[in-house]
């Protein structure tokens, strides 16, 4: 994960990869893994779906792009992803929201 002045660019390895304008998240917070549903525009950094272990997610007021390795890029306006330290992660992105 990178988090720049503008942007917030998410990477699962060489597999999957986004940037996220921050003027397009809406929200960040804990989930639980469980809370995964599959539907139009919920996506997860991971190819491995709902099977990632996923702790947090990103909510979006504006569609985005999930490049894959492998395949035709993905939108989505929700997305599930790992964090370690996930109370950082929701800090320094709420420290850009505000601004």
């Amino acid at each position: 994960m990178t988090i720049t002045d503008n942007h917030l660019i998410l990477r699962f390895g060489i597999l999957s990869e986004t940037h996220i304008p921050f003027d397009a998240i809406d929200n960040v917070r804990l989930a639980k893994s469980s809370e995964y549903i599959k539907e139009d525009g919920t996506k997860t950094l991971s190819m491995l779906g709902e099977l990632e272990n996923s702790n947090m997610v990103i909510y979006l007021n504006e569609p985005q792009q999930l490049e894959f390795l492998y395949g035709t890029p993905k939108t989505f306006t929700k997305l599930f992803l790992f964090v370690d330290d996930h109370q950082n992660f929701i800090s320094q992105i709420e420290t850009h929201l505000s601004k």
